[in-house]
């Protein structure tokens, strides 16, 4: 290539006005505050080209989640795009799956906002190619095409021109390449080959949300997503800088993200029975550590607390209720409580305790079996029910029809509980592992408070 200097920054899959997968917020202000994450970022992608004086901009598709675009976030991206423009940086954009042509149009019909004179949004008939002048001369060439719809399953990379001179040359598409789509549908499927035969310098990808490098010779890239929007999508975000001169190309991420997605262990053992504030403050001391590791430009981070090991709060799982909760909302409020006001916030979004068990090793299950007391009683009872399905179906039913407050017989929800004893055949069947639990609930409820 010249020797001129190109830097550019590489990102895709912003989905912008994207609901929140898996996530359900009680509180509106809250819910706002998350969604407002999302435009955050995008402005966040505008000061890293800035700052880092960016020739251009390129965005690899699904800008907008859908054709359904909130204005107040169009107003925002014309600002960001005007900002851009007035420095003299290119936007390049190649539509994707979600802001394809056809639906979420970049025209009159899918924008309620006129964008700047800096923003090209590629054609969806053919490759388009962009030159880049710096200093008046050619720098480097931009070749990109636009999903004309939404679902697009040609090969789109072979309809790119080879690259035809020393040009620092950049390829723009939305795309599944090879094996890389296990969590995605499959779009304008290609393979790494389709791709290098073009012999372009940098191959600018989008379509998938996990940041990858599949090839450095040349860069094929995806960035990745630079905003979290689903509950699995956890850890830092990112876009992508690229530096190409005579020496070389170097390519770098950017963290990214004023929303982070974050999933949180805490082990349960050695916490007894009752010690659900003890809980909750071991819980807060971990979301204490994590808002110290967050990035600065982090605003905001969802957690799911995931509940680990063995101890009698392992029926935190079955909706043991406190002060007329259960204990799930009792701890989380009780969290809430004791980080108000902190900054980043942290909001919990859920506790999840399927991974506990009961604490089986304390107690000598087969002595108490044979032992005269009230707790040996208890293991006699569940040994009966564990042989008996008709019976473990029938208590299975009473226990839910006391804590509901209400007859099983026309109640979805027991239903739905009963379905875990029974058999396709429609015969009743015993689920081991919840009499086993039951047992424990019930035998942790009789030790000894000195224990």
């Amino acid at each position: 290539m010249a020797g001129t200097e190109i830097t550019f920054i590489h990102t895709a899959d912003c989905h912008l006005d994207a609901p929140l997968t898996g996530l359900r917020f009680g509180d509106p202000a809250t819910a706002e505050r998350v969604t407002a994450g999302q435009r955050n970022t995008f402005v966040a992608i505008a000061d890293l080209c800035i700052r880092h004086r960016a020739d251009f901009l390129v965005i690899a598709g699904d800008l907008f989640d859908t054709s359904r675009k909130n204005l107040n976030t169009q107003v925002v991206l014309k600002e960001q795009f005007g900002r851009l423009d007035r420095l003299g940086i290119k936007v390049f954009i190649a539509a994707g799956n979600h802001d394809n042509l056809e639906e979420a149009g970049y025209g009159e019909a899918g924008l309620e906002i006129t964008l700047p004179k800096n923003v090209h949004v590629f054609s969806g008939e053919s490759p388009e190619e962009i030159v880049i002048e710096k200093d008046g001369a050619p720098a480097a060439r931009v070749v990109g095409m636009s999903f004309p719809k939404r679902d697009v399953q040609t090969n789109l990379a072979n309809l790119f021109p080879d690259k035809k001179d020393r040009l620092f040359t950049v390829g723009v598409l939305h795309t599944s390449v090879g094996g890389a789509v296990s969590e995605h549908d499959t779009y304008a499927p290609c393979a790494t080959g389709d791709l290098e035969r073009r012999g372009y310098d940098y191959w600018a990808l989008g379509h998938i949300h996990k940041r990858g490098v599949l090839r450095e010779n040349p860069y094929i890239v995806y960035p990745g997503c630079p905003q979290a929007r689903r509950r699995r999508e956890t850890g830092g975000m990112s876009v992508t800088l690229v530096r190409a001169n005579a020496g070389g190309i170097s390519v770098s991420e950017l963290p990214t993200g004023a929303l982070q997605m974050e999933d949180v262990a805490v082990d349960i053992t050695g916490i007894r029975e009752g010690g659900h504030g003890d809980l909750a403050h071991a819980i807060k001391s971990e979301l204490d550590a994590l808002r110290a590791r967050l990035a600065p430009h982090v605003e905001c981070c969802v957690v799911r607390i995931r509940l680990t090991g063995e101890g009698p709060l392992f029926n935190i799982k079955y909706g043991l209720l406190i002060e007329g909760k259960s204990a799930k909302e009792y701890i989380i409020d009780t969290l809430a409580q004791l980080d108000q006001g902190k900054t980043p916030s942290i909001i919990i979004r859920e506790l999840d305790a399927e991974a506990c068990a009961p604490e089986k090793e304390s107690l000598d299950i087969a002595a108490l079996r044979n032992e005269d007391s009230v707790m040996g009683e208890v293991v006699r009872f569940f040994d009966s029910l564990s042989e008996n399905p008709a019976a473990a179906a029938e208590f299975s039913a009473s226990l839910l029809e006391n804590a509901l407050g209400t007859t099983y017989a026309n109640d979805k929800r027991v239903a739905r509980q009963l379905q875990r004893l029974g058999k396709e055949s429609g015969e009743p069947g015993i689920d081991q592992a919840l009499l086993g639990d039951a047992m424990m609930i019930c035998l942790d409820a009789l030790r000894p408070e000195t224990k």
